[in-house]
């Protein structure tokens, strides 16, 4: 990860939406000075900001972290996300081994020897790349005891049949992402003209999952044991009957 290069992105990308560095402050709720570190390359935003500041900044998370316009889909850059997040995890650790060295040198001095161990900031970091069967699914996890980003960045069907006149067509589907029975987001896309041929790909080049506990309350339930049970349920419409795919993220 380059954060002169991302810091250059985020500065191009705001002044082409006509914001100043004081209005992106505001709608991320940080100052300005965070705002002009991140342009001039010397900090990085803060994980949980990522969702929020690539709506603003009419981009994706991907093209943030590095520091171009890119496709979702692009395998690389997904591996980037994931570099960028363990650089991230690595320095909130290095950030969290310092506080408790002076903890404990003070704690030393006043008090005797009494060691402190803090994990609300121990990220937890996973990457999703599943293929199963004929489904791709791409994305990534990250939580700690506070905040929980969940991302679904390309969800594809590749059958032998796709690009041929057997390929599935559709004119409903619905998304939902499960935590065992708990239904955290649904997403519904459907076709609009009737006279159109909607294909299953179509339809599914169409869905965009970025999730946050901040946003979702129910998230707050993921945790290292349960994250087994989250599940990516699809349901769609073909020739008048429901099909329905259940998908497991890990």
């Amino acid at each position: 990860m380059n954060l002169g290069q991302t810091g250059k992105y985020i500065a191009e990308k705001r002044k082409a939406c006509n914001l100043t560095q004081q209005n992106l402050a505001d709608i991320l709720n940080v100052n300005s000075k965070t705002v002009s570190k991140w342009e001039r390359g010397i900090n990085a935003p803060d994980i949980s900001l990522l969702p929020l500041l690539a709506k603003n900044l009419n981009t994706n998370i991907e093209s943030i972290i590095f520091g171009e316009d890119i496709k979702r889909n692009d395998e690389q850059h997904n591996d980037a996300i994931i570099e960028f997040l363990t650089y991230y995890k690595e320095k909130i650790q290095k950030k969290m081994l310092s506080i408790i060295i002076a903890i404990i040198m003070v704690t030393f001095t006043f008090f005797g020897a009494v060691i402190i161990y803090e994990k609300l900031n121990d990220y937890f970091i996973y990457e999703i790349k599943n293929e199963i069967g004929d489904f791709n699914v791409n994305g990534y996890l990250i939580f700690n005891t506070r905040k929980k980003i969940l991302n679904i960045n390309g969800l594809s069907y590749n059958d032998i049949y796709v690009g041929t006149d057997k390929e599935i067509n559709a004119d409903k589907i619905e998304v939902s992402v499960l935590l065992e029975d708990i239904v955290l987001y649904k997403e519904m896309h459907s076709q609009t003209n009737e006279n159109e041929v909607l294909y299953f790909n179509d339809l599914l080049s169409l869905v965009r999952i970025d999730l946050n506990s901040n946003e979702i309350p129910k998230m707050k339930e993921i945790n290292k044991k349960s994250v087994k049970n989250l599940k990516l349920e699809i349901k769609y419409n073909n020739d008048s009957n429901e099909n329905i795919i259940s998908i497991d993220l890990f």
